[in-house]
C-alpha cells in the first residue's frame, strides 16, 4: 500500500514539475507573469472535469465546494499538484530503521 500512495505521490509531483514548466514558457514567451489555475489544468486533460467535482463535492457535503473546493480550483496548479505529491510521498515512505546499541562484552 506505501508503494501505491508513494507512486500517486510521485506522480504528482512530477505533474506539477510540468505544470510549473509550462507556466515559466508562457511568462517567458507572454513577459509577463503566466499561472495557471487547477480549474485551467483540469479542463486541458477533461473538459468536464471542474463540473464533475463540484458535484461530487457537493453530493457529499454541501458547505464542501463552496469554501474549500472552489478555493482550491482557484489556486496555481503546480503549488496545489506539489503539495498534494508531497503529502503522500512523506506518507508513503518507510518506518525509520532502528539503530540499536551493540551489547556490552566483558
Amino acid at each position: 500500500m506505501r508503494l501505491i500512495i508513494r507512486l500517486i505521490g510521485v506522480v504528482l509531483f512530477a505533474a506539477a514539475f510540468v505544470v510549473l514548466v509550462i507556466d515559466g514558457t508562457r511568462s517567458i514567451a507572454g513577459n509577463a507573469l503566466y499561472l495557471s489555475s487547477l480549474a485551467e489544468s483540469v479542463r486541458l486533460l477533461w473538459p468536464d472535469g471542474v463540473e464533475t467535482a463540484e458535484a461530487a463535492l457537493r453530493s457529499l457535503w454541501e458547505p464542501l465546494w463552496d469554501p474549500a473546493g472552489a478555493w482550491l480550483f482557484t489556486q496555481p496548479a503546480f503549488a496545489v499538484l506539489g503539495i498534494a505529491g508531497l503529502l503522500l510521498m512523506l506518507i508513503g515512505r518507510a518506518p525509520p530503521h532502528m539503530v540499536r546499541p551493540l551489547p556490552r562484552r566483558y
